[in-house]
């Protein structure tokens, strides 16, 4: 068997550093932690639909004419991203919201 000459032109490479260890460590750990958060997330979500809840923040006239301002809050996690909001206004809710203190 032939013996083959080392070559010492090589330099040879350092091992790596107990810092670049830990900097190893912590990435791999964040990247865990982050993979295991997503899994936990889609599996443990409620699936069920938007649950968007209307309330009325404030009443203008205008000319014969009402504005109605209202807030819409999602209180579920689904999105409710084509949510389409339409009212009327009736008389027995306008005179309810008029006589009602402010």
């Amino acid at each position: 068997m032939a013996h083959q000459p080392s070559q010492p032109d090589e330099p040879q490479e350092a091992p790596p550093s107990p810092w670049e260890w830990l900097a190893a460590a912590i990435g791999l750990a964040l990247l865990v932690a982050s993979l295991g958060y997503l899994v936990y997330d889609a599996q443990a979500g409620d699936g069920g639909p938007p649950a968007p809840v209307v309330r009325a923040s404030g009443i203008e006239s205008q000319d014969g004419r009402f504005l109605v301002r209202v807030q819409v809050a999602n209180e579920s996690r689904a999105t409710a991203a084509d949510l389409r909001v339409e009212g009327e206004l009736r008389f027995a809710a306008l005179h309810h919201l008029r006589a009602a203190p402010q």
